[in-house]
């Protein structure tokens, strides 16, 4: 009983007791309930009726404010008008959702929600982790629309003015994160990955709430609160299960099961990558990562693979589309540039001009959105492979991660790379230097392992030994510490005697 229509209805009427019937097909089980379940569900069921429209409503409102522009045609004053009633109208809706009395209600209700859902799972077992393959009686009847609401309600309060949250937050962040480490990863629990994804983004809004961005836009500088540092430093649960959690909902979103826009994927993953990061340095979230990687490094003993090993998989795919499309995108911008610049932009026509215009748009959109994205997959490489490698360079992984940085290396530093200069690259979000001091990094961090370097001249596609010249030269052009080029120097000697080695073995075969 999670899809739509009256879940939850109970057989029979009156307050007193009764029964709930779920909807699955496997023989219905039968949960009592009291006047207390019946005002739990219909206090849901007004949220979802009031709240929930109201927040919708309010971010709409919002949404047409910013985006409002004069018409042409408009007259001055009377699209000011409009612009007044419109913002009367938000800060109306503001107002209302924000009134103290009412976030104290609803924090309240919700806090209680999310604990109980935990609770539940833990009754009969007495343990919550490992998680049951079946959702208890208790929670099959609670629909997912609810889970829903409450997740709207709490990113709601997390992006909003620190002078409009309720007063004591700490408990209620307590639960939020229990109940996210619970429920994220599992699709037996919650069966719709576009709700996981939205606990990922709640996730992202709270390990960033203490002056971190509000918006998808994270920078590697982002400094979280010190104390909601300590909530996560604190939390037994999350230091054991949020990490696989967070991997599994990263995975899931991949095979939605449904025609998804492509990109959505891309996007529901940028707020993961910064909570990624923060939960990495916290030392305590150690031994989760020694565990998730041992099981990709004896991946053979399982029957299923790892999370750990899937989400690498994710990650090497997203770079190469991401870091393709996206200076594929700048390149058609270069090109549509040197039109405009040229004698034959005053010989087209004005049909011919508009689709320039629109090919140009829509190449600006894509570099963008795929730039922005890719410098994130790079920064997120990164930071893991410099105390992590063991897990990337095993035999069915290792020729995977060599193909994609050499592909992706040689077009930052080789010929190709005069297709990618255009005008105010910051516009679209592309930092060259930064992106190949990544890779350069993730080379020598797994450069450490003589797999990997075993793995680089077997690519024939796109490695050459000119790759680290390149690559020396635009970090020099970059003024790189001194140590960084000595360490791809000394790499390089290293890969081209595993290249001789190979051509050897290949003479003698």
């Amino acid at each position: 009983g999670r899809e739509g229509g009256r879940e939850g209805e109970g057989e029979g009427g009156g307050g007193g007791g009764g029964e709930i019937a779920t909807r699955d097909k496997s023989p219905k089980l039968k949960v009592p309930f009291t006047l207390k379940t019946h005002v739990f569900f219909i206090t849901h069921k007004s949220l979802i009726l009031g709240l929930t429209q109201a927040l919708k409503r309010y971010q709409r409102l919002q949404a047409t404010y910013a985006n409002l522009r004069q018409p042409a045609g408009v007259m001055a004053h009377l699209f000011t008008q409009q612009k007044r009633i419109l913002l009367s109208q938000v800060l109306a809706f503001q107002a209302g959702l924000t009134h103290p009395q009412l976030q104290d209600l609803c924090v309240s209700f919700y806090s209680f929600t999310m604990q109980w859902m935990v609770e539940m799972l833990s009754e009969q077992r007495k343990q919550i982790f490992p998680l049951p393959d079946e959702p208890p009686p208790q929670l099959q009847v609670v629909p997912e629309c609810f889970v829903e609401s409450l997740v709207d309600y709490a990113t709601f309060v997390r992006q909003g003015r620190p002078q409009q949250a309720p007063l004591d937050m700490s408990h209620y962040t307590h639960h939020t994160i229990t109940f996210i480490t619970v429920f994220m990863g599992s699709a037996q629990l919650v069966h719709n990955p576009h709700l996981r994804a939205k606990l990922a983004k709640l996730l992202s809004l709270i390990t960033f709430e203490g002056g971190g961005p509000r918006d998808h836009h994270y920078t590697a500088t982002s400094t979280p609160h010190q104390a909601i540092q300590l909530v996560f430093e604190n939390h037994m649960l999350a230091s054991r299960h949020l990490l696989e959690a967070l991997m599994r909902i990263f995975v899931d979103i991949e095979f939605t099961g449904e025609s998804m826009e492509f990109e959505d994927k891309f996007l529901y993953r940028l707020p993961m990558y910064s909570v990624l990061e923060f939960l990495w340095t916290i030392p305590c979230y150690r031994p989760s990562i020694e565990t998730l990687s041992h099981q990709v490094i004896h991946s053979h003993d399982y029957t299923e693979s790892p999370v750990f090993l899937r989400f690498i998989n994710m990650m090497i795919n997203d770079a190469t589309i991401q870091l393709d499309e996206g200076l594929d995108s700048l390149a058609n911008i270069r090109q549509l540039e040197l039109v405009r610049e040229s004698t034959q932009w005053n010989t087209l026509s004005d049909d011919e001009k508009q689709q320039h215009q629109s090919r140009f748009r829509e190449s600006v959109m894509y570099a963008k959105n795929r730039n922005l994205l890719a410098q994130k997959t790079v920064h997120t490489l990164q930071f893991i492979t410099t105390d992590t490698t063991k897990p990337f360079v095993i035999s069915i992984m290792v020729d995977k991660m060599a193909t994609m940085l050499n592909f992706v290396l040689d077009l930052l530093v080789g010929p190709k790379r005069k297709e990618f200069k255009v005008k105010n690259m910051e516009q679209y979000h592309f930092n060259p230097g930064e992106l190949v001091s990544g890779i350069v990094s993730i080379y020598l961090n797994l450069g450490r392992e003589r797999e990997f370097c075993e793995a680089l001249p077997r690519d024939g596609r796109s490695f050459s030994m000119e790759l680290f010249a390149n690559a020396e030269d635009v970090l020099r052009h970059l003024h790189k510490p001194y140590e960084m080029i000595a360490a791809l120097q000394n790499l390089a000697t290293r890969v081209k005697q595993c290249q001789e080695s190979m051509i050897k073995e290949e003479q003698n075969y």
